[in-house]
């Protein structure tokens, strides 16, 4: 019930590349984010996106350009945002598995859709499109904050 963080298969090795996997009640708590940043609301993933030339391409902009991290194919990957993003993977709930490092990214948006689940952004490396989805908030997914 209450902000809770985790490293990915609870290894702290993936600390350094990964960063931390949150769940969304530490998003939602403000104070994830230094002063004068926040954790952007799926208003601003969408100006993002839109920015980037639409959902369908918006993936590949984002995503680390190589197959470093992500596994092949990598489709579209070409970082021309300089985002970086990379597959962090999740713990999702029930059974409270870790999943999909290597293959997917996901970050929060600290916008809620009910008292069960909030929105997320997805990226895959079979695809260059991104997604705006929704999941339950206990879920452990990674953040990405924006300057205010």
């Amino acid at each position: 019930t209450g902000g809770a963080y985790c490293w990915y298969n609870s290894n702290i090795v993936s600390k350094k590349t990964y960063g931390a996997l949150y769940n969304w009640e530490a998003v939602s708590s403000g104070v994830l984010a230094p002063k004068g940043w926040h954790v952007p609301t799926t208003k601003d993933w969408k100006v993002l996106i839109a920015f980037l030339g639409g959902e369908k391409v918006a993936g590949g902009k984002l995503k680390e350009a190589d197959t470093n991290h992500w596994a092949a194919p990598n489709t579209g990957a070409d970082n021309s945002s300089d985002f970086t993003a990379l597959p962090g993977g999740g713990r999702i709930m029930a059974p409270w598995d870790f999943l999909a490092i290597g293959y997917k990214g996901w970050w929060w948006s600290s916008t809620k859709k009910n008292i069960f689940k909030a929105y997320f952004v997805a990226i895959s490396y079979g695809l260059s499109e991104v997604g705006i989805l929704k999941i339950n908030r206990s879920s452990g997914l990674s953040v990405r904050c924006i300057k205010d």
